[in-house]
């Protein structure tokens, strides 16, 4: 995919990255633009020129690329890291997440064995 300037600065700032005040981050802008699709999913362009995004097997079309949440997220993750001066904060959450997960499957493996 290729974007003119205009194009890109929209793009950066629909992911909540400010480009004039935050430039150390808009390389996860750019990653995200330039980030596959996932399976599934293929980008088509309309009549005026705007792309959207449709995926054939769950019959849903977006305005917005898939993984878009997922950059904003990162987005949001590397201001923590930048603003407590490392990625403790971004290992503690993992922790916790992992922990959760694996209480989660022993509950589904607990009622499985039953």
């Amino acid at each position: 995919r290729t974007a003119g300037p205009h194009h890109m600065i929209v793009y950066i700032q629909s992911l909540d990255i400010d480009p004039v005040r935050e430039p150390e981050i808009i390389w996860i802008a750019e990653e995200a633009f330039q980030a596959q699709l996932p399976p599934g999913w293929s980008e088509h362009v309309e009549e005026s020129g705007l792309s959207y995004f449709h995926n054939a097997v769950l019959g849903e079309s977006s305005w917005t690329h898939p993984m878009d949440e997922l950059f904003k997220e990162i987005a949001q993750y590397q201001r923590q890291v930048q603003s407590v001066g490392g990625f403790w904060l971004v290992d503690d959450e993992l922790a916790d997440l992992e922990e959760s997960t694996r209480e989660r499957l022993a509950e589904w493996t607990e009622l499985y064995d039953e």
